[in-house]
């Protein structure tokens, strides 16, 4: 998994880092087990993703804070360092993903949650 996110955003492997993710699970035959929580550091700066389980292919969702709750939730699909770019660009004028909004990340009473949609 590590190479393959280093591949498609064009960073060096080594700046990737794979751990349990203590708020996501997988269905699995025995019970849920934790979700891979991916964490992408240069020298600046470090990004969190998710894999995009909806996407075919290789994808990941953008794990960024939330306005309202301030919780790290998905807030973009990204594919490829362009992706990314595009995401970080301030005038991107893309709403969050689909799965902002149901992400069991937020924290209790976040007006982003289901029950607000």
């Amino acid at each position: 998994m590590a190479r393959t996110i280093a591949a498609a955003l064009q960073v060096p492997v080594a700046w990737v880092t794979v751990a349990d993710d203590a708020h996501r699970t997988y269905r699995a035959r025995s019970g849920p087990v934790p979700g891979d929580l991916i964490t992408v550091t240069d020298t600046s700066r470090s990004w969190r993703f998710v894999p995009d389980l909806t996407t075919t292919g290789d994808g990941w969702l953008l794990i960024d804070v939330c306005p309202s709750c301030g919780a790290d939730v998905p807030t973009a699909r990204i594919a490829t360092l362009a992706d990314l770019g595009d995401h970080l660009d301030p005038d991107h004028n893309k709403g969050p993903v689909d799965e902002f909004y149901t992400d069991p990340g937020h924290l209790p009473g976040c007006q982003d949650t289901p029950l607000r949609h």
